[in-house]
């Protein structure tokens, strides 16, 4: 499988200041140049040539790689999604050990894409059970129920 990424982040290459608005980008690239060794992230990537691309590039950003399932509407699932599994459970995605939790131990049928924690947050709040508490990359802490 080919990687496929989405990202959460800001415009960065705005005449001037960057955007202050995070929002959700698709379909996004990971550049690594080849003289200075800089990775970008860069969305509506097109090559030209060795050395001359287009895009725009995304600053403060946080990769959100897709993880191969689909939910039981058929909606990719990507790293840091929230599911709903069929109990009525909400879980945030994670990559936890070497395996997608909580998305590997269910069928796509018993897993539904609601949100993500970049963008819906509120999902998660009081969803809290003291004997699994996962925290994210940055710090922040996600519950499951």
């Amino acid at each position: 499988m080919i990687p496929k990424f989405r990202a959460w982040g800001r415009y960065g290459n705005y005449p001037g200041t960057p955007l202050e608005k995070f929002e959700m980008f698709y379909d996004v690239s990971v550049v690594t140049t080849y003289n200075d060794k800089e990775q970008y992230v860069i969305a509506d990537f097109d090559m030209y040539s060795k050395s001359d691309y287009s895009g725009t590039e995304i600053i403060d950003y946080t990769l959100m790689e897709y993880i191969g399932v689909l939910d039981k509407n058929g909606k990719e699932v990507y790293r840091y999604d929230i599911v709903k599994l069929n109990s009525g459970k909400l879980i945030a995605v994670m990559f936890l050990n070497g395996v997608f939790d909580p998305v590997c131990f269910y069928d796509s049928d018993q897993i539904e894409v609601v949100g993500n924690v970049l963008e819906n947050p509120e999902l998660l709040k009081g969803v809290e059970d003291d004997t699994e508490i996962r925290r994210w990359s940055d710090g922040k802490i996600f519950y499951r129920k």
